[in-house]
């Protein structure tokens, strides 16, 4: 049969025309827009350096806050206001605390101060999460025992129940106290979870040539010990109940600063001038070492220092440490060579004194200077680690109550650390005693 399809009118063409200029139009209308998008990107991508990878982008935890969301728009992420301060921390901090870890140690705090146990276990268990060891869990069902003095009759130790604290808040704490601290790197440290720590020590052996035919002396070591007993260091700190409440970064940098740093402080002093009576540790740096004597009584001189160096065996000087109180410092600082030039500072340096804060000239003889609490006029020379050990409980407990300062919303915690010191070789240190002025 014949095609009677009928051509399409004039104005079905005028339509299907207008169609297919709209699409048309609309096509090239998108691909513009992709075109101009991407172009954006290309740009925003030159600008950065690099094409970001937006594809592993995570939540960011805020302090006091440990679920974030991201913003709204890709790659658009919250930043908490603490981040700028927690990058100014030293290293060895930055390993330890974070927004989240210091959220829930502040948390344990907190839970510490209201008695809430949920609290306790929430935090050792977020702390547990983000790597920490869990030390205290058995201290929501009861205390740990701490030792105290044994008992004649039955050998038992009268001890203090308190909470161990979570492992990172006890590290940072003995991070400010390792910072304020001028003898603990310099000396042997024993750990212990015991009360006591007994340590060998021995002399040196000796050997001689022999005759033919002669018998030979003998020269082993004489072989003892020394007795590590572990002392009881406390400190007090009261908060107020708003500083409680206070963001996680203030309130953990105020308590590891505040017991860090007194704990350091008490390590010296007790390591300097302990009378060995208890509750003192039992000897100082001091006891029983040999006494060299000044050529001209209380006054120092340089000779008098490089006797005080030769004093000490060959074998103790390479690893020998220079200690002295501030008066002695300053004596050393003024030692000088008859023209007005201190002896101990090198011409070409600014004007400096001698000690170990920064500035200072801070060796003697190449061997380091350290200034700390022994007794006005007091110089010692010697290889500390050999001469000296300290046994340290290895963990920070903690106690509290809110009833002491209940009016004035106030809560206090009690944070005890147990340690000792004793002499391990006098043979490595030599001392000067009574000096007063410079020669």
């Amino acid at each position: 049969m014949p095609d009677l399809t009928l051509p399409p009118s004039s104005d079905e063409m005028a339509k299907a025309r207008e169609t297919a200029m709209n699409l048309a139009f609309k096509d090239l209308s998108q691909k513009a827009e992709e075109r101009a998008i991407e172009t954006v990107r290309a740009e925003v991508d030159r600008i950065l350096g690099e094409k970001p990878d937006r594809s592993q982008l995570g939540l960011v935890a805020l302090s006091g806050q440990p679920k974030q969301r991201l913003a709204y728009g890709e790659g658009v992420r919250l930043i908490s206001p603490h981040a700028v301060r927690y990058l100014r921390l030293p290293e060895i901090q930055r390993k330890i605390r974070t927004p989240d870890s210091d959220h829930w140690m502040a948390q344990w705090l907190r839970g510490k101060a209201w008695r809430d146990r949920g609290i306790l276990m929430e935090a050792d268990a977020k702390l547990e999460e983000l790597g920490f060891p869990r030390v205290s869990v058995s201290d929501h069902e009861r205390a740990d025992l701490l030792e105290g003095l044994a008992s004649g009759i039955t050998g038992m130790t009268a001890g203090s129940g308190a909470s161990l604290m979570p492992t990172p808040l006890a590290a940072v704490i003995m991070l400010a106290r390792d910072k304020r601290a001028r003898l603990r790197p310099i000396v042997s440290s024993f750990t212990s979870a015991g009360k006591t720590l007994r340590v060998p020590t021995a002399g040196s052996a000796t050997v001689a040539m022999v005759a033919e035919g002669a018998t030979a002396s003998q020269g082993e070591p004489t072989i003892s010990h020394k007795l590590l007993d572990k002392k009881k260091a406390q400190g007090v700190f009261e908060a107020s109940i708003e500083l409680l409440s206070d963001s996680a970064f203030d309130l953990v940098s105020l308590f590891s600063e505040r017991a860090g740093s007194a704990l350091g402080a008490l390590e010296d002093v007790q390591i300097c001038t302990s009378n060995g009576t208890a509750p003192n540790i039992t000897s100082a740096i001091i006891t029983g070492v040999t006494e060299v004597t000044e050529a001209v009584s209380a006054t120092l001189a340089y000779a008098d220092v490089v006797s005080l160096y030769f004093a000490v065996p060959e074998p103790y000087r390479a690893g020998g440490s220079w200690l002295g109180d501030g008066t002695v410092m300053k004596l050393l600082s003024l030692i000088d060579d008859g023209n007005g030039r201190p002896i101990f500072q090198p011409s070409i340096d600014a004007p400096a004194v001698v000690g170990n804060t920064a500035g200072n000239v801070g060796a003697i003889f190449g061997r380091p200077v350290y200034d700390v609490p022994l007794a006005a006029g007091t110089l010692m020379f010697g290889d500390c680690r050999e001469g000296y050990g300290l046994l340290d409980a290895g963990g920070i407990s903690v106690a509290i109550s809110e009833h002491i300062r209940f009016l004035e919303d106030g809560v206090v915690f009690k944070f005890t650390t147990r340690f000792d010191g004793n002499i391990l070789t006098l043979a490595a240190l030599r001392i000067m005693l009574g000096l007063t002025t410079a020669g």
